[in-house]
């Protein structure tokens, strides 16, 4: 509960109070804690206004798939494969971005051998292929070779309908969504928050400069402890830009350096100070008060 106060009150204060700001930089520790929660809350905040259509507009998308696809059945059973709704023989050539190709050629109607040169049929690329008959599936290399043989009575007997392929990928996403989503928002928290923690490090070392030719009694860590509370403000700042996609160059620095700056010149001198020890009346002994 103290933890939670203390994240609470930070958020508020370091807003505005450069005070407070000066009072709490020898609390590197809690400063961290409460940055990476409080950028975490930020980059979930920022996500769902960036994502917040995206699931409806899968599912859209989702069921214009399964609606245009094929309603395909595939069963194995008594050690023959048999594929409905498909027209076979079927022949199509996939490609990947990468540029790589694949044959398929699918034909569970024929009971005999089907050779390569039936499977490639008027395809003239060296390229590999895959081969599904009732009874086996070939792979063949870019030369043409058979490289692996896989027969059907090996496989244990199953059947599935495109539609029950369907209902299982959509209750896996609905229920693995939220998951997949907080781990995206611990990634994104983790990379960019140590990142800011790198400019950070580098803008206290100039505020540390500073502060030491003035003669500031304070640490490079205590400057350091300082900027990690005053990110607050700037990265709610730097959150609008983004959804408002309007970014104003250096705002995020400058507003992040006037809070330091302010601090250091401005909220270390309305602490209260410290009396020298030579103002500090000890108690006498009771020799003394004889």
């Amino acid at each position: 509960m103290k933890f939670l106060k203390h994240i609470a009150t930070a958020f508020y204060k370091s807003c505005y109070d450069v005070t407070w700001l000066a009072s709490n930089r020898e609390k590197l520790g809690s400063a961290l804690a409460y940055f990476f929660i409080f950028f975490f809350l930020v980059v979930v905040i920022g996500g769902y206004l960036f994502v917040r259509d995206l699931p409806s507009q899968a599912l859209v998308y989702w069921n214009e798939v399964t609606e245009n696809a094929p309603d395909v059945a595939v069963s194995v059973q008594d050690g023959t494969l048999s594929i409905s709704g498909l027209e076979q023989p079927y022949r199509q050539i996939f490609e990947s971005t990468e540029g790589d190709a694949m044959l398929l050629y699918v034909d569970t109607v024929t009971t005999s051998s089907v050779s390569i040169e039936d499977a490639r049929g008027d395809v003239v690329d060296e390229i590999p292929t895959l081969v599904l008959t009732s009874k086996l599936i070939k792979v063949y290399d870019q030369d043409l070779k058979n490289v692996q043989t896989e027969y059907i009575k090996n496989v244990p007997s199953f059947s599935v309908t495109r539609q029950q392929v369907s209902d299982k990928l959509t209750t896996f996403f609905q229920g693995a969504m939220p998951w997949i989503l907080l781990a995206i928002a611990l990634v994104i928290t983790g990379f960019l928050g140590m990142w800011k923690l790198f400019f950070l490090g580098i803008m206290s070392w100039l505020v540390y400069v500073v502060a030491r030719a003035d003669k500031k009694p304070i640490t490079y860590w205590q400057v350091f402890t300082i900027g990690v509370y005053a990110l607050t403000v700037p990265t709610i700042v730097q959150l609008i830009m983004l959804l408002m996609v309007f970014p104003v160059p250096y705002v995020y620095s400058i507003i992040l350096l006037g809070f330091m700056f302010g601090a250091l010149f401005y909220g270390m001198k309305k602490m209260p100070q410290q009396p020298p020890m030579s103002d500090i009346q000890l108690p006498k002994s009771p020799q003394e008060k004889k």
